[in-house]
């Protein structure tokens, strides 16, 4: 079995193209790693061809090795990048909630001053309007005041003119009666039958009317 992969090992070696490429590769393995510091430890100078390998898969091995060192330092940069941005959107965010409570106070303030004096001037017109009726009121109550006044002036002055008529007609009646007996005095015959004038004139003198009975004075 053993020259079986020795064999098998040449004909990779030598004949086929990518034998190289996967001793290189086998060798990057941690099996591989191990085999070959075991096989160097045992054979130390025995084999230059095979040192000169072990070197060259040592530079493959630390060339990876610095690669996957920067490809974690990449890796940390960005993590660090993405924690700032982090950080930095937590603070806008913060700066934002901040800006905006801040408007909504002032909003909020503006808006009771300003119903404040929206209230103000609505007072100020309700009482104005207040007013207004008020000395309405006032001089209606004035005018109705005058025009009753007026009124009882007028029912006064018409008491008055029906009392002057009254007392144009008593007068009226009080002529006549005189007149009745300037002529009864010039003509003594005719005195005896008017006696019962004299009684009516009497009664006149006494401030009753002829016709009393049917006078409606107020």
């Amino acid at each position: 079995r053993v020259i079986r992969i020795k064999e098998v090992l040449d004909t990779y070696l030598t004949e086929v193209d990518f034998g190289n490429d996967l001793i290189n590769e086998y060798f990057t393995t941690s099996i591989g790693k191990s085999f070959l510091e075991t096989y160097l430890k045992e054979n130390n100078g025995s084999d230059i061809r095979h040192v000169s390998e072990s070197k060259e898969t040592k530079q493959v091995i630390d060339a990876q090795e610095e690669k996957l060192r920067q490809l974690k330092s990449q890796v940390l940069s960005q993590q660090e990048r993405v924690e700032k941005a982090k950080i930095d959107a937590s603070k806008k965010v913060e700066e934002a909630k901040k800006q905006a409570r801040t408007e909504i106070d002032d909003f909020q303030k503006k808006s009771k001053e300003e119903l404040e004096k929206a209230s103000k001037e609505a007072l100020g017109e309700l009482k104005s309007d207040i007013y207004k009726l008020e000395s309405k009121r006032d001089n209606i109550t004035k005018t109705i005041k005058d025009y009753y006044q007026e009124d009882a002036e007028i029912k006064n002055l018409k008491d008055v003119k029906d009392e002057k008529k009254y007392l144009e007609r008593q007068l009226n009646e009080f002529e006549k009666a005189v007149d009745t007996q300037k002529n009864l005095l010039n003509r003594p015959g005719k005195l005896s039958g008017k006696i019962a004038e004299v009684k009516i004139v009497l009664d006149m003198l006494q401030g009753h009317s002829l016709d009393k009975r049917e006078e409606n004075y107020p």
